[in-house]
């Protein structure tokens, strides 16, 4: 896991793994100690930051993506050509930060889905 936290550039991937965490806490604190009945109106709004934490994830993920094509295009424009290896390792490593954006995104859509969002009983 460290290999590829490293492979993908550790500030992107750093800057990524904070939504990650926010949402892991978000959506493990405790439901019940809200006030509210049913999720309570401070539940939805977690949820709904917690989704938009995982689209965050996702975009920026995407916008790294296209920053390490941009550097590996303007690399090759100044060196002239490049073997075929060294691109290829290049768009593979680009595709690390947008890979782990995605699965951000993806475990945030899960956890906030209806069917698995925990419903307290009202009272």
């Amino acid at each position: 896991m460290a290999y590829w936290f490293y492979q993908g550039d550790p500030l992107y991937m750093g800057i990524l793994s904070l939504p990650l965490l926010i949402i892991l806490f978000g959506y493990t604190y405790p439901l019940h100690h809200l006030p509210l009945p049913g999720l309570g109106k401070d539940a939805a709004i977690r949820l709904k930051n917690i989704r938009e934490l995982g689209l965050f994830a996702l975009v920026f993920g995407v916008l790294t993506q296209l920053l390490g094509l941009l550097g590996a295009l303007e690399s090759i424009e100044v060196w002239g050509s490049v073997t075929l290896e060294l691109l290829l390792e290049g768009i593979r490593t680009s595709f690390i930060p947008a890979i782990y954006g995605l699965i951000i995104a993806l475990l945030a859509v899960l956890l906030t889905h209806p069917r698995l969002t925990p419903k307290l009983p009202s009272g």
